[in-house]
C-alpha cells in the first residue's frame, strides 16, 4: 500500500512538472495582437487570471472598445453597467473608450491614447478592484491614431465611415480640399513615404502615406511639395515620391 501511494505521488509530481511549462506559456506578460472576424484585438494578461483586451474593427462603422476580465467578471469601456478606469502613470481616465461626445473624443484622441502608448505603469479599476497590467510590447503593438494602418476609430470616425459606406457611388470620389487641386498617390519602392513638417528629410515626420493611399497636392516649384492627406494632415513630400493621378 505504501509503495502504491509513493508511486501515485511520483506520478502526480511528474504531471505537475509536465504541466508547469504549459501554464507558464499561457500567460505572456506582454502585449500581443491578432486578427479575426474583421477585428484586430490587442491583448495582455498578468498571469493571475486577469486580462485586458482592446478591440478595433476594420472597415466597419464601429468604434474601438476595451474589456477587462478579473475574478471571472467582464468590465467594458464604453461601460455597460459598471465603469472602468484606466490609471496611466498616475493619471486617471474614466471610461476612456466612450467617445460619444466631443469632450469624450478629445480626451481619447489628445490625452488617453498618447498616454497609453507611452505607459510605464498601467492599472485598470472596476467595481472596487484594481489590476496592474504589464506594458511590455504595448508601444510596439498599438499604433498612433493618425497612423494610416491604425484600425481604432472614435464614434465620429465610425459615423463618417458609415456614411461613406452607404453613400451613392457617384459621391465616393473624394472632394479636393481648397488649394489642393491634384489627386496623387506615392511612388516609393518601400511601400510608404513619410510626410515631413518642413522641406527636408531631416525634419519631423508628421504622417505616413502607404502605397495606394490617395492624397492631395498642387503644382509647386522646387523638389518638396506640400501635400494633404484625406484625414487633413498637411506636410511636405519629395517630388520623386509623388505620382499625380489627374
Amino acid at each position: 500500500m505504501e509503495r502504491f501511494i509513493r508511486l501515485q505521488t511520483q506520478v502526480f509530481q511528474g504531471l505537475l512538472i509536465a504541466i508547469s511549462p504549459l501554464a507558464a506559456l499561457a500567460a505572456t506578460y506582454e502585449w500581443s495582437s491578432g486578427y479575426g472576424q474583421g477585428t484586430t484585438e490587442y491583448h495582455v494578461d498578468d498571469g493571475n487570471g486577469n486580462s485586458l483586451a482592446i478591440w478595433c474593427p476594420h472597415g466597419r462603422a464601429k468604434s474601438a472598445s476595451a474589456q477587462m476580465i478579473t475574478r471571472g467578471f467582464d468590465y467594458n469601456s464604453p461601460k455597460d453597467s459598471i465603469e472602468i478606469k484606466f490609471v496611466i502613470d498616475g493619471v486617471e481616465f474614466d471610461d476612456p473608450f466612450n467617445t460619444s461626445c466631443r469632450a469624450c473624443e478629445n480626451n481619447f484622441v489628445q490625452s488617453f491614447w498618447p498616454a497609453l502608448l507611452k505607459a510605464n505603469n498601467l492599472f485598470v479599476r472596476a467595481d472596487g478592484y484594481e489590476v496592474r497590467f504589464p506594458t511590455k510590447g504595448l508601444s510596439e503593438e498599438l499604433l498612433p491614431l493618425d497612423h494610416p494602418a491604425n484600425p481604432c476609430l472614435t464614434e465620429s470616425q465610425a459615423f463618417s465611415l458609415e456614411n461613406q459606406t452607404y453613400a451613392p457611388a457617384q459621391e465616393a470620389r473624394p472632394t479636393l480640399p481648397a488649394g489642393f487641386t491634384n489627386l496623387a498617390i506615392i511612388d516609393d519602392p518601400d511601400g510608404y513615404t513619410n510626410m515631413r513638417s518642413q522641406k527636408s528629410a531631416k525634419s519631423q515626420n508628421v504622417a505616413r502615406v502607404v502605397q495606394g493611399e490617395q492624397f492631395f497636392t498642387y503644382m509647386q516649384d522646387g523638389n518638396w511639395w506640400q501635400v494633404r492627406t484625406a484625414q487633413g494632415k498637411v506636410g511636405y513630400m519629395h517630388i520623386s515620391r509623388i505620382r499625380l493621378l489627374d
